[in-house]
């Protein structure tokens, strides 16, 4: 069976696959378009068939092809209750992909929130670094810089003369801050 339009496409099934409707052989004795099938049919006492489209999200991804023992078997009553099977089977086929794309999804978010978390603890422990060195460097130049402050001042107060107390004082006060 082909969906290809050619002796092999032209039954039930094919046509179901290639159309995306039901198609019905109500004899396989009297049915031409049966021929490449007919004699194994008639072996296994298959007389008539059905075949109907299966559905995946609007796709036709198959067909259900029912065989029944007498010609002209679907009428109207089982041509009803075989759309309502198949239509019941394209949904769960559906249902299954969904799930299956569901499952998909869940997996891929866990590991893009598990790469989250790696990439915030490496954010987290670079920014610590960052605050340690600019810390160091802080502490470093500034410790630097108040000492270079604290020697200056010394020796400005050494330089005072008795008659500027007042200044020696502050001077003293300055230094005792800066220690």
């Amino acid at each position: 069976v082909t969906s290809q339009n050619a002796p092999e496409g032209g039954g039930p099934s094919g046509i179901a696959l290639r159309e995306g409707r039901y198609n019905i052989c109500t004899d396989f004795t009297r049915d031409p378009r049966m021929a490449p099938w007919r004699e194994e049919a008639l072996k296994r006492g298959y007389r008539s068939s059905m075949a109907l489209p299966l559905r995946q999200n609007s796709t036709i991804i198959g067909v259900l092809s029912i065989y029944a023992e007498k010609p002209e078997f679907f009428k109207n009553e089982e041509v009803e209750l075989l759309e309502f099977m198949a239509a019941d089977l394209s949904f769960a086929l559906e249902s299954m992909d969904l799930e299956k794309r569901r499952q998909l999804t869940a997996t891929t978010l866990a590991k893009s929130e598990q790469q989250l978390r790696l990439l915030t603890t490496q954010l987290i422990s670079a920014q610590e670094q960052e605050r340690s060195r600019v810390s160091r460097e802080l502490h470093d130049e500034l410790g630097q810089s108040l000492l270079v402050l604290k020697m200056q001042m010394r020796a400005i107060q050494r330089q005072l003369g008795e008659a500027e107390q007042t200044n020696k004082e502050e001077i003293g006060e300055s230094l005792s801050f800066l220690d």
